[in-house]
């Protein structure tokens, strides 16, 4: 089975790659902070961690199941309706 980027992702499912990396905390896929990501044991199950060299720094990313695509978009349209309704909780 092929992996793809978050970026890849985030084309399939209309959202940007920070959103779709906020998404896959949300699931439980990653956790840790923007530039410092950790595949948690569930993300484990969908992704690998891919290294390689570009202009001599060993870059690192993590690629993940085209089939994870339909659960985050399910992930992020539940975080912007929650959102929404703590926006209108406020006014």
């Amino acid at each position: 089975m092929a992996k793809i980027s978050v970026a890849q992702l985030g084309r399939i499912v209309g959202a940007s790659a920070q959103t779709v990396n906020k998404a896959l905390c949300e699931m439980g896929f990653l956790s840790g902070v923007p530039g410092n990501y950790t595949i948690t044991e569930i993300g484990r199950k969908f992704s690998v961690r891919e290294f390689s060299i570009e202009e001599r720094h060993l870059e690192n990313t993590i690629k993940w199941d085209r089939e994870v695509a339909g659960l985050v978009r399910i992930t992020i349209q539940r975080m912007e309706a929650k959102k929404k309704t703590s926006q209108n909780t406020l006014r």
